[in-house]
């Protein structure tokens, strides 16, 4: 009897350790899958990372191609200095991609450390800022470029930065590049970055051109950019002064943005291997030469 009430007892025990069993399974098998499906969700992450790095560096190869395209055109006469705008394909079919050429002279911006007050706040008014804001502005602009402690009397020099809590004061140097206009106090980057079309470390001009400037304030006051890259190769530039260019190239592929160069290169006047001299050279994530080419 004792052995037939055993029986079931090993069944039930059986049946219980193979349910357990069963269900550690179960639980290894979610387990599995959800460690494979982060691994291959990881592997896709990683293979759009690389696909997307060799597509910015195809482009930036594009860029730089059609970079030095532009420089031949400039060396062998074929863009006139006049106006360079009617030698320029928009957009360029290249390696794949649809560059957007966009070519002015250096001279036709204002050099950022030499500037004096009339001169900025010209432009400060082009770009519809009140008076009281230009004159403040301006002397903001000298006294973070000059080598003093002196205040104008509209600027600010380390007591005013710190009394506005900016980590960091007025550099008392040449601007290094454009993006410090940005540091100025009470200069916004919104601002900063409807100047920087107008603003260069490389021109030899005082003030920017005075026709740039009335075309500037003809423009929409909401959207003084628009029109910009058209307005400027109207312009063209003068033989005797157009030996340093700057040039603006964006890569787009299928409607979408890839890259971008920002260059700044001066003709030297010998002949020699290399005829430009590079004074800037950027790459940079977001579009700055037109819109895109398919709109």
């Amino acid at each position: 009897m004792y052995a037939k009430q055993r029986q079931p007892m090993d069944q039930q025990t059986q049946h219980r350790q193979q349910g357990a069993a069963l269900i550690s399974v179960l639980w290894l098998s979610v387990v599995l899958t959800l460690i494979a499906t982060t691994m291959t969700a990881q592997q896709r992450n990683q293979i759009d990372t690389v696909r997307q790095q060799q597509s910015q560096l195809s482009a930036h190869h594009a860029l730089a191609g059609a970079e030095q395209w532009l420089l031949y055109q400039i060396l062998t006469h074929n863009i006139s200095t006049r106006h360079p705008e009617l030698a320029l394909p928009q957009p360029w079919q290249f390696n794949g991609y649809q560059i957007s050429l966009q070519l002015q002279p250096e001279d036709h911006r204002m050099n950022l450390n030499f500037a004096q007050s009339a001169a900025l706040m010209q432009l400060l008014n082009a770009l519809h800022l009140a008076l009281p804001e230009q004159q403040t502005l301006a002397d903001r602009i000298m006294d973070w470029r000059d080598r003093d402690d002196l205040l104008r009397p509209q600027g600010a020099e380390a007591a005013e930065y710190a009394e506005h809590n900016q980590t960091e004061p007025p550099a008392n140097r040449p601007f290094a590049h454009i993006s410090e206009l940005q540091q100025v106090l009470g200069l916004s980057p919104a601002l900063a970055w409807q100047m920087q079309p107008f603003v260069s470390l490389h021109s030899r001009a005082g003030r920017v051109n005075p026709l740039l400037l009335q075309a500037l304030q003809q423009q929409d006051p909401l959207d003084p950019m628009a029109d910009l890259p058209a307005t400027t190769a109207r312009l063209g530039g003068s033989p005797a002064l157009s030996n340093t260019w700057h040039l603006q190239l964006d890569a787009w592929r299928d409607g979408q943005f890839i890259a971008a160069l920002d260059s700044v290169q001066r003709q030297r006047a010998i002949a020699v291997a290399r005829p430009f001299a590079t004074l800037s050279w950027q790459l940079q994530g977001h579009p700055i030469g037109g819109p895109d080419p398919h709109r």
